[in-house]
């Protein structure tokens, strides 16, 4: 092993020779004459006892050595253990440690502020309680058996970085996760007596992308609401692309575009996509629900749980909706429809991004609608240009035909 220390012991015969004495006395200070009398009435030890000293010695100063050793890898230890403690207690990413039986026993303060729990809160749930409400990025529900940590504890393997979507009971909405589990194995074992789960909040990076996905959608939305003026579509299939292009840019279940129509005094589905396409073609009263609410307001309507809304249509196929928005078309300063949204997800809001491009796309159907009606207008005003073109032609032949009759 390493050198650690030393240990001096001396034995054997002081000496006799004066001159050595007093060197001695000299070296260390001595008074000569005690130093001598002490020489001189020293007893010899014999030999085994000086051997059995020197063994003695020598197992002493291997025990001194390895207490010193054991100290000194106690005080390495723990101060290991502080570094690990700071690191776990200050970094930014959450860590949560679950038992081979998926029950969480340790969280860092990171994991709390993320996740929205105290640590006592989390302290021997499972995976499979339903409190996590993890989903996939497509929205779907991932089961406890399928949590990051499960599978890991499972297979024995590395899982992630994936990204999952955990409800946040403070912000009452799911913050997006990148997760990473990782197994650990006692000496020998196969089986993993735990795993620690790192991740990071990732909600910001993921709303910028959906920024960015949502600027692309209504670029496209633009282009082709463009082409279509170009080529002469019908407005009902203007609409119904509004309406589409609405639907996927929100990720929405449902989206809607209604116009009202003087002759039926009712507002008219001209367009809608998801699990209710079959209202296109029906209308209502438009007194009614978001509809009325807009037409009382005049501004965009926008309800956070349609099925506790006062003013809700109390119709069975409107029974999945949450958060609903129903957003003015107007013609001119008149409000001539609208455009709606709904989602069946009761996390889902509206935010300010979303709520301004499904304006633009509105303003799209009022282009259209505004285009359509001009251009029938135009029609309109040729066809009954040519009818009187055709009338002064048949009075001029009528005026003709008189004046050839009459006599000169």
């Amino acid at each position: 092993g390493n050198v650690i220390g030393v240990i001096n012991f001396g034995y054997g015969d002081p000496p006799k020779d004066p001159e050595k004495l007093k060197m001695l006395a000299d070296v260390y200070h001595l008074n000569y004459d005690d130093l001598l009398r002490e020489a001189t009435a020293y007893d010899s030890r014999p030999p085994y006892i000086i051997e059995m000293a020197k063994k003695r010695l020598n197992s002493t100063a291997k025990l001194i050595g390895s207490m010193v050793e054991t100290k000194q890898a106690m005080e390495a230890l723990r101060d290991s253990e502080e570094k690990h403690r700071r690191l776990f207690e200050t970094m930014a990413q959450g860590v949560v440690y679950q038992a081979a039986d998926g029950t969480i026993i340790s969280a860092n303060p990171a994991a709390e502020r993320i996740l929205g729990l105290s640590f006592e809160q989390m302290l021997g749930k499972m995976s499979v309680n339903p409190r996590w409400r993890m989903i996939k990025e497509d929205g779907t529900e991932v089961p406890g058996k399928d949590h990051p940590a499960m599978i890991a504890l499972r297979t024995g393997r590395t899982v992630g970085p994936v990204i999952r979507g955990v409800f946040h009971p403070d912000r009452n909405t799911y913050v997006w996760l990148s997760i990473t589990v990782i197994p650990l194995f006692q000496h020998g074992e196969t089986k993993p007596s735990q795993v620690y789960a790192t991740f990071e909040d990732v909600t910001e990076h993921r709303r910028a992308e959906e920024t960015l996905r949502r600027r692309n959608l209504y670029l496209e939305a633009l282009n082709e609401i463009a082409l279509g003026l170009i080529q002469r579509m019908e407005l009902d299939e203007l609409f119904q692309s509004i309406v589409s292009r609405a639907l996927e840019l929100a990720a929405a279940e449902e989206a809607w575009l209604c116009i009202y129509e003087k002759e039926l005094d009712a507002v008219v589905f001209k367009a809608v996509a998801g699990p209710n396409a079959w209202l296109t073609g029906s209308h209502f009263d438009r007194e009614r629900g978001m509809y009325g609410e807009m037409l009382r307001t005049g501004t965009t309507v926008i309800v956070d749980d349609y099925s506790s809304w006062p003013e809700r249509a109390s119709l069975d196929h409107y029974d999945k909706r949450c958060a609903c928005i129903s957003i003015p078309l107007m013609y001119g300063t008149a409000l001539e429809g609208t455009l709606g949204i709904a989602f069946h997800d009761p996390s889902r809001r509206f935010d300010n991004d979303l709520i301004s491009i499904l304006e633009r796309l509105t303003e799209l159907a009022s282009i259209c609608l505004d285009n359509t009606r001009l251009y029938d207008g135009m029609k309109q005003e040729l066809n009954e240009r040519k009818q009187a073109e055709k009338e002064l032609r048949r009075r001029e032949s009528l005026l003709q035909r008189i004046f050839e009759i009459l006599p000169v």
